[in-house]
């Protein structure tokens, strides 16, 4: 993701809004570099919040697919 070689996310503790109110949160920014001529924002959009989805829900990442 950009970091200069970094094999870590970039987790920081941040100020964020919950049901329970605000509380400090550990966050990872994440950005997308693309050629719009290539591809429009929405399909990047996609993209990041299918990451999103799955950093949050990793269970949901099914890593037995394909391997019998």
């Amino acid at each position: 993701m950009g970091r200069g070689g970094n094999k870590h996310l970039p987790i920081s503790q941040r100020a964020w809004v919950t049901p329970d109110g605000v509380r400090a949160q550990p966050v990872v920014t994440a950005m997308l570099s693309a050629d719009h001529r290539a591809s429009d924002g929405h399909r990047g959009a996609l993209l990041l919040a299918e990451i999103r989805d799955l950093l949050q829900e990793p269970q949901a990442l099914d890593l037995a697919q394909g391997t019998s």
